[in-house]
């Protein structure tokens, strides 16, 4: 996967939340807005298909769009917290995996 095995366990470890996390938060993304999306019975048909395409077809972007500018029953700071955490804990990973990793 692109890391050296010669390094301390927390290194590796740290390394590997690093990798892994961004397709997780994705997958979690998706999950929820494809979710929200179709329990939205009151909304029209074209508004969720064209949102859900967007979801979809554009990665990473396209789920934080929705969750910024679609009209998700989701509370405003449940929708920050998912997104805006998600960024800072990977942001904070990148960052320990470089003070570990050298």
């Amino acid at each position: 996967m692109g890391m050296p095995l010669a390094t301390s366990w927390w290194g590796l470890l740290i390394g590997l939340y690093g990798y892994v996390l961004p397709f997780v938060l994705y997958a979690a993304w998706v999950a929820v807005a494809l979710w929200d999306l179709i329990r939205q019975e009151s909304q029209p048909l074209p508004y969720r298909t064209r949102w859900m395409l967007a979801v979809l077809v554009v990665p990473f972007i396209g789920p934080l769009l929705y969750f910024a500018f679609g009209r998700s029953p989701i509370p405003r700071q449940l929708r920050l917290i998912l997104t805006v955490g998600g960024i800072a804990v990977y942001a904070l990973f990148v960052l320990l995996g470089v003070a570990v990793g050298g």
